[in-house]
């Protein structure tokens, strides 16, 4: 029998001669003789074989280690220790997980916190709101005020802003904020009177139009201006029409328009329509769309930006950088047919974002900023930028009011390229003054026909400068305080007012520490509801 016949029988096992010799003759000799040919016999490490003791040793092929190939000692400890740790770990998760623990780990403590701080608030705005009838009772103007204006976004500078400037014209304003956020413009003098609103969700608004309506029937409301800060400007397109009915005027694009400039995809296709340049773009419907972009290397190799589209696009807006990393992205929602989001890439160039106020469907202001690394951009007034928003509103098949921002880029070739677009008032309003109140809500009965007129205003926070002298002091510091000097000044801040101090002190002692434990609770309470995001793992 050969020898692989003897390592291909898997149950049969030989047992090799007892004896000290390695080859034996194969014609039935104990030893060789000349001339014959000796044959290796099955090595002792593959069959029986009897010691003096008697006893057998199997070592059979089949659990023995192949020649060459040792067996790795296991740390038994450290392996236990790692299965326990990532059971207790998962165990974990599990409990975290519970829609009950979730409630009485995060939920209940967070309801306890916003209970506490606000009424903390209550308590603190007492001597606020003592102060500001004092100021109100000696500033207010002794004039019957005929015009009531509604603003909405009481929480932001832009409406404080906005609240001053119609008041300088004439007019008794009302502000409004949606429950549970700060009531910064409600201490300014200008402010006649403050009232609170429900949140619209993006199924309904109906409580939010009731509650607008509830306040244009008993302050006489005639003309409304919404922000579109902390509303979504597509609910407001919602209340346009039932607040006309009543006889208030809207100065807000209504749904007809929303759908065009509250959709990044449709002012892409309005553009390419009238021979307008538009950066690459791509619609993606699904995740696995996504996931197929990230494999190309090519497309991994520039950068984008991601930003929903569509219905829900309008109803609430997300727009972030796309990470080099397919596992970091988080989209704040669902990616679907209904719910598409649009990757566009971002353009070389210089980056530029405008103020501009339409009326009647035609551009009366326009003030352009160009985007750097401060909150406060620097009012860089750029004629190529200017050109492109009066002929991009012109190629619109409808009219409309209101006051937009446009995010667009200057590639090197000089090309205005759009970017981005946004129903509602921008930070780049407190930049400048203008006449544009007394045009867009003139005075009765004698209506004037004014002619647009724009002064800038550079301004600045004086947290951030306080901050940014701090930090120069160490390496520069007669630089520093020579450029703090100097920034004082020539240019005025961002809230402050002298016919208007209370305002300030409400905002950088009060709202920004709580604006900052709000956005924490909400960042944790969204951490929780799993379900609204969409990861790529």
């Amino acid at each position: 029998m050969s020898v692989s016949s003897v390592f291909t029988m898997p149950d049969t096992v030989r047992q090799a001669p007892i004896s000290g010799d390695r080859y034996y003759n194969p014609r039935g000799g104990d030893t060789p003789g000349f001339g014959s040919t000796p044959s290796p016999t099955v090595s002792p490490s593959n069959s029986f074989k009897r010691s003096k003791s008697s006893t057998f040793y199997l070592l059979d092929r089949r659990t023995s280690p192949p020649p060459g190939r040792l067996l790795e000692p296991q740390n038994v400890i450290a392996a236990t220790e790692r299965s326990a740790a990532s059971f207790f770990w998962g165990l974990i998760k599990a409990i975290v997980g519970l829609r009950w623990v979730g409630v009485l780990l995060f939920r209940v403590p967070s309801m306890w916190l916003r209970f506490g701080m606000r009424s903390a608030w209550s308590c603190t705005r007492i001597p606020f709101v003592t102060a500001r009838v004092a100021l109100r009772l000696t500033v207010h103007r002794r004039q019957r005020r005929h015009r009531t204006v509604l603003i909405s976004g009481a929480s932001t500078v832009q409406a404080l802003h906005m609240a001053r400037n119609f008041y300088q014209t004439g007019a008794r304003v009302i502000v409004c904020e949606i429950d549970g956020r700060a009531e910064l413009t409600s201490f300014s003098v200008a402010a006649d009177g403050y009232y609170t609103v429900p949140r619209p969700t993006e199924d309904s608004c109906v409580q939010y139009v009731d509650a607008l309506r509830k306040i244009v029937e008993k302050e006489r409301v005639s003309f409304y201006v919404p922000t579109g800060t902390t509303v979504s400007s597509y609910h407001e397109a919602v209340a346009k029409s039932h607040l006309e009915l009543l006889g208030c005027r809207c100065h807000t694009p209504g749904l007809d328009a929303m759908s065009v400039l509250g959709d990044l995809s449709e002012v892409f296709r309005q553009c390419n329509t009238h021979g307008l340049p538009v950066p690459k773009h791509l619609t993606v419907c699904s995740k696995e769309d996504i996931v197929k972009l990230y494999d190309n290397v090519q497309f991994r190799a520039d950068r984008h930006f991601i930003v929903n589209v569509g219905l829900s696009g309008c109803k609430s807006r997300h727009s972030l950088q796309l990470p080099a990393d397919r596992k970091s992205l988080k989209l704040p929602g669902p990616v679907s047919d209904d719910s598409p989001w649009l990757l566009v890439q971002n353009c070389p160039g210089t980056y530029y974002t405008t103020c501009t106020t339409v009326l009647d469907g035609m551009v009366i202001g326009n003030v352009t900023c160009r985007r750097g690394n401060s909150s406060v951009h620097a009012v860089t007034p750029n004629q190529l930028v200017d050109d492109w928003v009066t002929r991009f509103v012109g190629t619109l098949p409808f009219a409309f009011d209101g006051i937009l921002m446009f995010s667009v880029c200057v590639s090197p070739s000089r090309k205005v390229i759009p970017m981005g677009c946004h129903v509602g008032v921008p930070v780049s309003y407190t930049s400048y003054t203008s006449n544009l109140e007394r045009i867009l809500y003139p005075t009765p009965p004698h209506r004037i026909c004014y002619e647009p007129e724009i002064e800038i205003t550079e301004r600045y926070y004086a947290m951030e400068l306080a901050y940014e002298t701090v930090t120069r002091m160490t390496t520069a510091a007669g630089q520093s305080i020579k450029q703090f000097l100097h920034t004082v000044l020539t240019k005025s801040e961002m809230v402050f007012a002298y016919w208007d101090p209370l305002p300030y002190f409400v905002y950088y002692n009060l709202q920004i520490p709580i604006d900052y434990v709000n956005n924490i609770l909400d960042k944790v309470m969204l951490s929780c509801q799993k379900n609204k995001y969409t990861t790529f793992q």
